[in-house]
C-alpha cells in the first residue's frame, strides 16, 4: 500500500496483515556526482515501487526519506532511528525495510 490517502484507508481496515514498512533512502547532494546520486535515487524509487507492487496488502510504502550525502552517518543514522521509534510506538507488529 502507498502513502495515498486511497491506500491508507485500505490500511486502516486491514493493519493487522500489515506487517513490514518501506522506507526509500533518497540522497541528494549537488557536488561532482550530482548525475549518479540521481541515479541512485530512481533505482531506489522504482525497486521500492516494485516491492509495494510485488507484495501489496502486506506492506505500506512511505515517502521517499531524503538526507543529504554529506551528513555524517552518526546523523543519519540517529534520523532513521528517530523515525523507526516513531512507527514502532504506534505499530507494533511493524518491520523495517
Amino acid at each position: 500500500m502507498k502513502w495515498t490517502s486511497k491506500d491508507i484507508s485500505q490500511y486502516v481496515q486491514a493493519k493487522e496483515y500489515i506487517d513490514t514498512v518501506i522506507i526509500p533512502l533518497i540522497p541528494i547532494s549537488f557536488s561532482d556526482n550530482i548525475k549518479t546520486i540521481a541515479s541512485h535515487g530512481e533505482y531506489i524509487n522504482i525497486l521500492s515501487y516494485e516491492l509495494e507492487r510485488q507484495f501489496k496488502g502486506r506492506v505500506i510504502l512511505l515517502p521517499s526519506y531524503s538526507y543529504v550525502d554529506s551528513e555524517t552517518p552518526e546523523n543519519k543514522v540517529n534520523q532513521l532511528n528517530s523515525l523507526s521509534l516513531h512507527i514502532k510506538k504506534r505499530i507494533s507488529n511493524m518491520s523495517f525495510l
